[in-house]
């Protein structure tokens, strides 16, 4: 299977999740539009590593991950489960992120548990090291990837 095939499955799993067996025809064109743009820019590596590290290595580690920005707010990675915002609902456009350079991904991550969320990334990523090029997989994810207090203390409250 390539990582196109991945990409595709991923989100068409995304799109089931998020809008059921019949979406609107306004989310099936926003996110065609976008995965082809993900596509045309070879850009299909960035989101399948974003989505396995961000969301099923943070989520099943329990670490809480919060995106923010651009790109986290597009249709894909709202199939992808990097982000919550509906970019339909609230009219999002997704001209805002694409262009030549690689996704600007931008993730907070509770502060209390960024060092051990750090070391499972950097784990994953060596482990499909062979499949991926984690030079620029790094770059790109992990430019603008910060501990946030706002995360530690919300989880302290009763």
């Amino acid at each position: 299977m390539t990582h196109t095939e991945i990409f595709h499955g991923l989100v068409a799993a995304g799109m089931k999740m998020r809008y059921g067996n019949n979406p609107s025809k306004q989310a099936l064109l926003k996110v065609l539009w976008e995965k082809k743009h993900i596509m045309d820019a070879g850009f299909v590596d960035f989101y399948i590593m974003a989505f396995w590290i961000f969301r099923n290595y943070a989520t099943s580690a329990g670490i809480e991950v919060w995106a923010r920005g651009a790109v986290p707010s597009s249709m894909v990675c709202y199939c992808l489960g990097l982000t919550e915002v509906d970019p339909v609902k609230y009219g999002l456009h997704s001209v805002r992120f694409v262009n030549d350079e690689p996704p600007k991904f931008q993730f907070d991550i509770e502060a209390s548990r960024y060092e051990e969320f750090m070391k499972g990334a950097e784990d994953l990523m060596q482990a499909n090291a062979k499949d991926y090029d984690i030079s620029a997989i790094k770059e790109c994810l992990f430019k603008d990837v910060k501990p946030y207090e706002y995360l530690s203390k919300k989880q302290e409250r009763p």
